[in-house]
C-alpha cells in the first residue's frame, strides 16, 4: 500500500475554543456530536492497484481526491441505508470507529439491464487510518497493512 496523505496534527484546544465561540456555549463537550469535531482520518493509504491507476490516469487521481472529501463530509456513496446510519452514529457519537464508503468511477455501461460503472472503490476508516481499495480487492489487505 502507498500513503498518499499523511496524518495531520490537530490542536484540540483550538477546536474546543472555536466551538465555544461559534456556538456561544461554555461547555460544547456536552453537546451531542462533539466527538466528531476531533475526528482525525489518519494516514490515507491506497492499495497498489489504486496507486497504479492514480499514476496512469489524472481523472482517476482527481476522483480519488473528491471521494476522500465526500467521505470526510459524511457522503458515503453507494452503500446501504443501514451502513450509512451506522457511519453517522459511529462518527458523530463515537468520534470515529469504523466507517465505510463506496464510490463509482467512470462511464456507466448497461449490461444485462444493470448500470455498471468502469470501477468501484471502497474507502474504509479503520483503527485510526483511512484505506482505499478497489471494491474487488479483499479487505484483508488492510489487516496485512495494520500488522506492518
Amino acid at each position: 500500500m502507498k500513503t498518499i496523505i499523511r496524518k495531520k496534527a490537530q490542536d484540540s484546544k483550538a477546536v474546543h475554543e472555536t466551538l465555544q465561540k461559534g456556538n456561544g456555549v461554555k461547555h460544547p463537550e456536552r453537546i451531542s456530536g462533539y466527538a466528531a469535531f476531533f475526528m482525525n482520518y489518519g494516514d490515507v493509504r491506497v492499495s497498489d492497484k489504486v496507486a497504479n491507476w492514480m499514476d496512469r490516469r489524472s481523472d482517476f487521481r482527481e476522483f480519488i481526491q473528491s471521494s476522500i472529501q465526500a467521505f470526510q463530509n459524511d457522503q458515503y456513496g453507494h452503500i446501504s441505508w443501514r451502513d450509512h446510519e451506522e457511519n453517522i452514529e459511529d462518527k458523530w457519537i463515537s468520534g470515529g470507529y469504523e466507517l465505510f464508503g463506496r464510490y463509482a468511477f467512470g462511464k456507466v455501461h448497461e449490461t444485462d439491464g444493470f448500470a455498471i460503472p468502469d470501477a468501484y472503490i471502497k474507502i474504509r476508516y479503520y483503527h485510526g487510518n483511512t484505506y482505499i481499495l478497489f471494491d474487488s480487492e479483499p479487505d484483508w489487505l488492510i489487516l496485512d497493512e495494520e500488522k506492518k
